[in-house]
C-alpha cells in the first residue's frame, strides 16, 4: 500500500514539474531533467514493488490453504495411526489371554501327570511308572472297537408285559439284558409270595406301555435300557393300546364280580343273650 501511494505521489510531482507546451520559459536545466528522471525511476520502482506485494499476498494465501490441507491430512493420519495402534493392542491382549489359558491348561495337565507318577511310584520304579502313565494316556490303536448294542424287539417286550406271569418273575428284564435287576425281581417275587413281583411287574408294565404309546425308539428308565428297531414302533403302539383296553376291561370285570358276589351273600341273624328280663336283641349282619 505504501509503494502504491509513493508511486501516485511521484506521478503528481512529475506532472507538476513538467513544463507546459505554450509557455515562454527558458529551456529546462540539466538538474531539472535529472530530477524528472529520478521521479520516473521512483514511480517505476514503486509500481514494481506494488506488483511484488500483490504476488506475495497471493503466495501467502496459497501457502495458507496448503498449510490448512496439510494440517487436516496430518490430523487424519494421526487418528488412523491411533486406531491402528488400538487394534494392535487389542490383538496383543487377546493373544496374551490365549497364551495364559494355554499355559494354565498345560500346567493342569502336568500336575495331573505328576500326581499319577507319584501314585505309581509308591509301588514300582520310576521308569515303569512313566511307561504305564504314558500307556494309559495314549489310546491303543490295536484295540478293537466296541461293538454296537444289539437292538431288541419292542413287539416281544410288549407281549411279555401283556402276559401276567412273565412280568412278576422278571422275564422282561432278562430279555433286555438286565440280568442283575431280573434276578432281583425274581427274588423279590419268590420271597414275598408273588406280592412284590406283582407290584414291580405292574410298574415295569406301565413304563413299557407309556414308552410304546409315545412311539420312542429307545427306553432308559429304572434299569430298563434298550434300543428298538424303527419298524416295530407302530406295532408296539397298537399292542400298548390293546393292553390298556384289556386292563380296563379286567378291572371292570373284577369290580363287577365282587359287587355281584356281595349282593348274593346270605344274611345271618345274630342273637345276643344277656339283656335284662331275658330280652333278645336281634341284629342283621351280612
Amino acid at each position: 500500500m505504501m509503494s502504491r501511494n509513493l508511486w501516485v505521489a511521484a506521478q503528481v510531482l512529475f506532472v507538476a514539474l513538467r513544463p507546459s507546451a505554450g509557455s515562454d520559459a527558458a529551456p529546462t536545466s540539466q538538474s531539472h531533467m535529472a530530477a524528472t528522471r529520478r521521479l520516473e525511476a521512483i514511480a517505476s520502482i514503486a509500481e514494481l514493488e506494488a506488483d511484488a506485494t500483490d504476488a506475495s499476498c497471493r503466495l501467502l494465501q496459497v501457502d495458507a490453504r496448503e498449510a490448512s490441507k496439510a494440517s487436516k491430512r496430518s490430523a487424519q493420519n494421526t487418528f488412523a495411526a491411533r486406531e491402528q495402534k488400538n487394534e494392535v493392542e487389542q490383538v496383543n491382549r487377546t493373544a496374551a489371554g490365549q497364551k495364559a489359558a494355554s499355559a494354565q491348561r498345560v500346567s493342569v495337565a502336568a500336575a495331573a501327570v505328576a500326581g499319577a507318577l507319584q501314585a505309581r511310584k509308591a509301588s514300582m520304579g520310576l521308569d515303569q511308572a512313566i511307561s504305564l502313565v504314558i500307556t494309559d494316556a495314549l489310546p491303543d490303536p490295536d484295540a478293537p472297537a466296541s461293538p454296537p448294542k444289539k437292538k431288541k424287539s419292542k413287539v416281544i417286550l410288549m407281549l411279555l408285559e401283556m402276559v401276567p406271569v412273565c412280568g412278576p418273575i422278571g422275564l422282561d428284564r432278562f430279555y433286555l439284558g438286565s440280568t442283575k435287576t431280573g434276578l432281583a425281581k425274581l427274588t423279590v417275587c419268590l420271597c414275598t409270595c408273588l406280592v412284590g413281583g406283582l407290584v414291580w411287574g405292574l410298574i415295569d408294565a406301565i413304563i413299557v406301555i407309556l414308552n410304546s404309546l409315545s412311539r420312542k425308539q429307545s427306553i432308559n428308565s429304572l434299569g430298563l435300557e434298550a434300543e428298538f428297531d424303527e419298524d416295530e414302533t407302530e406295532p408296539a403302539f397298537y399292542l400298548a393300546c390293546i393292553a390298556v383296553v384289556v386292563q380296563i376291561l379286567c378291572l371292570c370285570f373284577c369290580t363287577g364280580w365282587r359287587y355281584m358276589g356281595s349282593k348274593q351273600a346270605p344274611k345271618e341273624d345274630t342273637v345276643i343273650i344277656g339283656a335284662p328280663a331275658g330280652a333278645r336283641l336281634i341284629s342283621s349282619a351280612r
